[in-house]
C-alpha cells in the first residue's frame, strides 16, 4: 500500500515542534515497521524552493514557503502544490493531518484527522486582523469539514464541536505515543513542575506563572521548567517581566525545544505536568506525560476533560479555581505516596489507550477499508 501523509513534520528526527508534527512522526515511525507499506510525506518547508529528502525509508516532499500569509496560502497556493505532488506520487490513500483546507477539491481517496480548531486558535495571536483571519479560517475549515469523505476523530470533543458539520464517515482513533515514553523510571520525590508546548498566549503561560508564584510561596524549593518554542518575542518579554517582578528568576527555567531523549529526561525528573491552555483538542503532552507516569494538572476544557480522571490520573480544574489548582500541585509535590499511586494509574491508562502499535494498526485498517470501499 502506498501512503502519502500530508502534515507538518519534524525537520530533524526526534525534534518535535508541536502536536501535529508529533502525531505524524509517530505514525510514520510505527508504519515503517510494516514491510508492505510505501511511505511518503508532504510537508510545509521553510525554504524558498521545494525539494525531496529521503530519510530512513521515507520520502519527504518539502513544499516551498509561500509569499502569502499562512492563513491565506495553505488553502490556495499550498493546496494546489500539494495536490500536484499527490498526483505525481499516485498514493493509494492520502492522509491529511490538521489543516482540512488542504483537502478541498482532492478527488482521490483520502482521510483527514482534525487536530485543532484553527479559527479559534488564531484569536489568541492578537493583532487588529485576528478577527478577519478567524472569519476566513472558519469558512474554509468548515467548508472542508462538511465535504471530507472520511474523518479520524482523536477525542470526543471533536464530535461535540463539529458533530453537526461533519457529513462523512467518522473513525475514532486516539493519537499515538512512541515506546520511548513507556516504562521509563522517574523520580518520585522531585519538586519540579514541567510544562511542554508553545510559549504563547493560547497556552496561557502567564496564568501558569501566576499559579507557580502561589505554589512557590508555599514550597520554597519548587521549580518550574518550560519546554517549547516562543511564538513571539513580545509575549516572551511579558513572561520574563512577570518572572523578574516576582523574584522567580532562579526558579523558572526556559529550555526551548528539546529532542525526544532530552524531553524524556525532563519528564522523568518531574513530579507533575501543568497545562492551562485556552483551547486544546487532545494534547500529545498529556498522553506522553501519562506514559511516563507523570500526573497531570490541567484546565478542564475542550478535549482535556476527556483525557484526565480526577484523583486517578491527575486533576482538572476550571481556571476560576486557582486555589484548588495550587493545592493540587502542592499535594502532588509533597505527598510521594499519592504521586506514586497516580503515576501507576497514568502508566496503565496510557498503555491501554495510547500504545503506538494499536494506533498504527487501527489507522492502517481505516486506510484499507477506505481503499476497498468497506464504509
Amino acid at each position: 500500500m502506498k501512503i502519502a501523509m500530508v502534515s507538518a513534520y519534524p525537520r530533524k528526527d526526534g525534534v518535535i515542534n508541536g502536536g501535529v508534527e508529533g502525531v505524524a512522526y509517530n505514525l510514520i515511525q510505527g508504519m515503517k515497521k510494516k514491510s508492505d507499506l510505501e511511505l511518503y510525506v508532504i510537508a510545509p518547508g521553510d525554504k524558498r524552493y521545494s525539494y525531496i529528502e529521503k530519510r530512513d525509508g521515507v520520502i519527504i516532499h518539502w513544499m516551498r514557503r509561500s509569499v502569502l500569509p499562512g492563513f491565506l496560502s495553505y488553502w490556495t497556493i499550498d493546496r494546489l502544490r500539494i495536490h500536484r505532488t499527490l498526483k505525481s506520487i499516485k498514493p493509494d490513500i492520502a492522509h491529511f493531518q490538521g489543516l482540512l483546507g488542504w483537502c478541498i477539491g482532492y478527488k482521490n481517496k483520502y482521510v483527514a484527522t482534525i487536530h485543532g480548531v484553527l479559527e479559534k486558535d488564531v484569536l489568541f495571536k492578537g493583532g487588529f486582523s485576528a478577527y478577519a483571519r478567524h472569519l476566513i479560517l472558519r469558512f474554509v475549515e468548515n467548508y472542508a469539514r462538511k465535504r471530507a469523505t472520511d474523518i479520524i476523530v482523536i477525542n470526543p470533543y471533536v464530535e461535540e464541536l463539529f458533530g453537526k458539520i461533519i457529513r462523512g464517515n467518522i473513525w475514532r482513533i486516539v493519537n499515538p505515543v512512541t515506546d520511548i515514553y513507556f516504562g521509563r523510571k522517574r523520580v518520585l520525590n522531585s519538586k519540579k513542575i514541567i510544562y511542554v508546548g508553545r510559549i504563547s498566549e493560547l497556552k496561557n503561560i502567564e496564568v501558569i506563572l501566576e499559579i507557580f508564584k502561589a505554589v512557590s510561596d508555599r514550597e520554597s524549593d519548587v521549580t518550574l521548567h518550560l519546554v517549547g518554542a516562543f511564538e513571539s518575542e513580545a509575549y516572551y518579554r511579558r513572561c520574563l517581566k512577570y518572572i523578574k517582578n516576582n523574584n522567580l528568576d532562579d526558579r523558572v527555567i526556559f529550555h526551548g525545544v528539546l529532542d525526544v531523549d532530552q524531553l524524556v529526561k525532563q519528564y522523568s525528573q518531574s513530579s507533575v505536568l501543568i497545562l492551562m491552555s485556552n483551547q486544546e483538542m487532545a494534547p500529545m503532552v498529556v498522553a506522553e506525560a501519562m506514559a511516563m507516569g507523570v500526573p497531570v494538572i490541567a484546565n478542564n476544557i475542550c478535549g482535556i476533560k476527556y483525557m484526565i480522571e480526577n484523583g486517578v490520573t491527575g486533576y482538572k480544574y476550571d481556571l476560576t479555581m486557582k486555589k484548588l489548582i495550587v493545592s493540587g500541585l502542592c499535594e502532588l509535590l509533597t505527598d510521594n505516596i499519592l504521586n506514586a499511586k497516580i503515576s501507576k494509574n497514568c502508566r496503565e491508562y496510557a498503555k491501554q489507550h495510547y500504545g503506538i502499535d494499536n494506533v498504527v494498526n487501527s489507522t492502517i485498517s481505516v486506510y484499507r477499508n477506505i481503499i476497498n470501499g468497506n464504509v
